[in-house]
């Protein structure tokens, strides 16, 4: 659309009374009607419960839940912390959740209330900035594509999940600092750069990802006023190396993080070539326009093998360099006729670039939460063409009469969004709920088949443990065994499948040499975490009553981790049941010398005493062990019941004081 500039400030001058959007004209309205409508939205997500990785930030999270206490540890330590991976740094979404734990102890349903605001924030900041960016256009653009974005039903992994506030704070501080660059790039004040700064610090403090604003800010100067390049050359400098410099000292600061690369992840992480990791780049471009055209299904977790791992054969190449080329080709030809057309092209490009694989490899190959800000681009084109498409004048400040079929095509858009949206929110009540309706869109994935299988377990071993009758859980044991088989036929070296199958036909089907076969499948497909199956093979012997292939596997279990108790209680339980008591007694001597904090030694040498009538030299073993933990209180109470029966009564009132103060308090 070409516009005089003279004309347009002519037109400038007319005032919008009596237009239809004239409430548009005033910010306070427009926010309260992003809250309105965000609210609208997601707030049902507000009963929810905690869901897929949130234990990342909340109800798990050791510091979390200290409260405000933890926040200088927050901001000196990395995101995650653990035995098994440390990984990233994003105090400001920790700090969050802290300060909230402070005041809600842990409520979940406040939190989502939170995640709620955080996104009427970046709405309106969204419809801020555009506005910035365009002054010649009307606020209807703008309020169209915002209330669109909104909409999106993409969103809702971001706003539905509380471990991904890092992507709503992320954007939050990121367009915060995008104003001010804005405001910068009209008036040159310094403090103006300043602030800008300050919120890009704050934005990489939540999440990493903002680096594409380095990209992005010179490109918003550039389409403000493509005249002041100094400008569009400092933003894009002072950025760059404001990342530098955060990277530098933050890597300096911190201990080194690790996190494992898994092949049903992202087998593009075990592709050193890059070149041969563009054919796939191009297939996950494609699958990213998919879902912007048609949002469903929607999935909380992809990987290995949703996402074709592709060549240079592969036809779905060529559709998608070809569909880009010519997104590029019309950026380039619409620059001076449809600046914003080119814009969104271009945002797009710039936002999406780094979850293409290419370059990085991504955790899941793909994810609806990393397109929060190519929708932008999306958003604009579709608010921009339906009102071109209507002929509707854009110029600010002129009286505007929506007509009816406009209206009815923005809410054909809308409502269906909408729907979407809402009904999607309940999938995130909490983990079984959000599993259970991503599982029939996501039979070829590894993860989600051995997530799914791995609660629906966790699930039945607890029935067990309270005693239900195993007829009532066979059908959810043949569900469980589906979705197991399916992650180990889709990845063989699936290694908590194989182990989940085994304690599967363990638990449930009680078929222990089946069982142990499907231990040996777990041990074979990773044997640097061998413990585990090892302990498990010696339980299942056990049970078969093959003590010696119990014992051996048992050993094989210690000689890989020494740590690890379970198979030094089983070696003791087998010479036990073997009656072979100078072996049990020098597997108790064993654990006491390598576990010198826990009772079981003491424990189990007391039982091969009283095997062999030999009770006063059991009652000293059960003395030593509540010398280590006097917590025990049961114990405590059968030696007050020893002592009284044998006329102590000092130990006696003694022990029953020392049960007592546990059992009152357990």
């Amino acid at each position: 659309m070409n516009m005089d500039k003279n004309s347009l400030l002519k037109e400038n001058k007319i005032k919008g009374k009596g237009n239809i959007l004239s409430f548009m004209d005033h910010n306070r309205y427009v926010f309260l009607f992003i809250m309105v409508v965000c609210f609208i939205l997601y707030g049902n997500t507000i009963r929810n419960e905690y869901s897929l990785d949130d234990q990342f930030v909340a109800d798990q999270n050791a510091q979390i839940n200290q409260g405000i206490s933890a926040l200088p540890k927050i901001f000196t330590s990395l995101y995650t912390v653990g035995t098994k991976q440390s990984f990233g740094y994003r105090p400001m979404v920790k700090a969050t959740f802290a300060i909230e734990h402070q005041f809600t102890k842990g409520n979940p349903h406040f939190s989502h209330f939170v995640n709620i605001l955080l996104y009427v924030l970046c709405c309106y900041l969204l419809f801020l900035v555009l506005k910035k960016i365009f002054p010649n256009f009307n606020n209807l653009v703008f309020s169209i594509a915002v209330l669109l974005f909104t909409a999106n039903p993409l969103h809702t992994e971001v706003v539905a999940s509380l471990k991904n506030r890092d992507e709503l704070l992320c954007f939050l501080f990121a367009f915060l600092s995008a104003l001010f660059v804005l405001k910068f790039t009209e008036e040159t004040k310094v403090w103006q750069l300043l602030l800008a700064l300050i919120f890009y610090i704050l934005a990489y403090l939540s999440k990493f990802s903002v680096i594409s604003f380095i990209a992005l800010l010179p490109l918003f100067v550039f389409f403000r006023d493509k005249k002041q390049w100094w400008k569009i050359v400092l933003v894009f400098g002072l950025f760059l190396l404001l990342t530098l410099a955060l990277r530098y000292y933050i890597n300096k600061a911190l201990p080194p993080g690790f996190r494992p690369r898994l092949f049903y992840e992202n087998p593009l992480s075990f592709e050193p070539n890059m070149i041969k990791r563009i054919p796939t780049g191009m297939v996950i471009l494609l699958f990213y326009l998919g879902k912007l055209i048609f949002p469903h299904p929607l999935v909380s977790y992809y990987g290995y093998d949703m996402i074709k791992i592709a060549d240079w054969s592969d036809w779905q190449v060529y559709v998608s360099v070809l569909l880009h080329l010519a997104l590029l080709v019309i950026a380039v030809y619409n620059l001076r006729k449809r600046p914003l057309l080119t814009f969104s092209i271009l945002f797009y490009f710039i936002s999406i670039a780094m979850y293409t694989s290419v370059i990085r490899p991504v955790m899941g190959i793909v994810a609806e939460r990393f397109l929060l800000l190519p929708s932008i681009a999306f958003s604009i084109i579709l608010s921009y063409y339906s009102i071109m498409l209507f002929k509707i004048d854009m110029i600010p400040s002129v009286k505007v009469k929506l007509p009816v079929k406009f209206v009815a095509l923005i809410l054909l858009i809308l409502l269906p969004y909408s729907a979407k949206t809402i009904d999607r929110n309940k999938d995130w009540y909490n983990l079984m709920s959000l599993l259970e309706a991503d599982i029939p869109h996501a039979w070829n994935s590894v993860k989600m088949n051995s997530l799914y299988a791995g609660e629906m377990l966790e699930e039945i071993l607890a029935d067990i443990d309270e005693g239900k009758n195993l007829s009532t859980i066979q059908s959810r044991a043949d569900i469980v065994k589906k979705h197991l088989l399916r992650s180990t036929d889709l990845f063989q070296k699936d290694f908590t499948s194989w182990n989940n199958l085994g304690t599967l036909y363990f638990t449930v089907y009680a078929d222990y040499q089946k069982a142990i076969y499907f231990y040996q499948q777990a041990l074979e497909s990773n044997p640097f975490n061998a413990e585990e199956p090892y302990y498990n093979i010696g339980v299942s012997y056990f049970k078969l009553n093959k003590f010696d292939l119990a014992v051996k596997a048992q050993k094989e279990a210690i000689l890989i981790k020494p740590d690890f108790m379970p198979p030094y209680l089983l070696i003791a339980d087998v010479y036990l049941e073997k009656k072979d008591f100078q072996n049990a007694l020098l597997a108790g001597d064993q654990m006491i010398a390598t576990f010198p904090e826990s009772d079981q030694g003491h424990l189990y040498k007391g039982k091969t005493y009283l095997a062999q009538n030999d009770t006063i030299s059991a009652i000293v073993c059960f003395e030593n062990a509540l010398k280590v933990d006097s917590s025990n209180y049961e114990l405590a109470f059968s030696l007050r019941d020893y002592f009284s029966a044998r006329g102590d009564a000092e130990k006696a009132r003694y022990y029953e004081n020392m049960g007592n103060l546990y059992y009152l308090n357990k």
